[in-house]
């Protein structure tokens, strides 16, 4: 799930203990969440939506991720829920007899660790040995293909 500002938000659960969220979701305090509920009706439930299940590798492990609805207690999607507010957007132009593609564009800086400066200095589109950061963007399009997104 994201919060209201678009920051990913995420819990950890065993194996053993993912087979019961799907079931049940997993109650969180949606007080704590920028955006969501104020702290007098903060009960919200996260429902992993299936289809979004991946697995990839991680720092030579193997990790499973899983989009969430936000749901409130009756069951009912919490309208500030981004996935929520997106399908909404979506339903609504299928209704009108338009398609939709859509996708979130991950943008960064590469800095150097010790001096916290930027390593990469290239123009747009640039290539090695101009761009320091050429062999970094290849590995992590590689990661986002193996999740399931486009990396450009």
């Amino acid at each position: 799930m994201t919060d209201l500002t678009g920051a990913i938000r995420c819990m950890e659960e065993t194996t053993e203990m993912f087979v019961d969220r799907c079931v049940g979701g997993l109650s969180v305090d949606g007080g704590s969440i920028p955006g969501y509920s104020a702290v007098d009706k903060s009960d919200l439930t996260i429902v992993p939506d299936l289809p979004t299940f991946q697995i990839f590798e991680m720092n030579q492990e193997n990790v499973a991720i899983v989009w969430c609805h936000v749901v409130f207690s009756d069951g009912k999607r919490h309208p500030a829920d981004p996935r929520n507010v997106l399908h909404k957007v979506i339903e609504k132009l299928a209704s009108m007899g338009y398609g939709s593609k859509m996708f979130a564009e991950l943008e960064f800086y590469l800095v150097d660790e010790k001096t916290n400066q930027p390593i990469d200095h290239a123009a747009y589109m640039a290539m090695p040995p101009e761009d320091a950061g050429f062999e970094f963007r290849h590995r992590l399009g590689d990661y986002m293909t193996n999740a399931g997104a486009s990396p450009h």
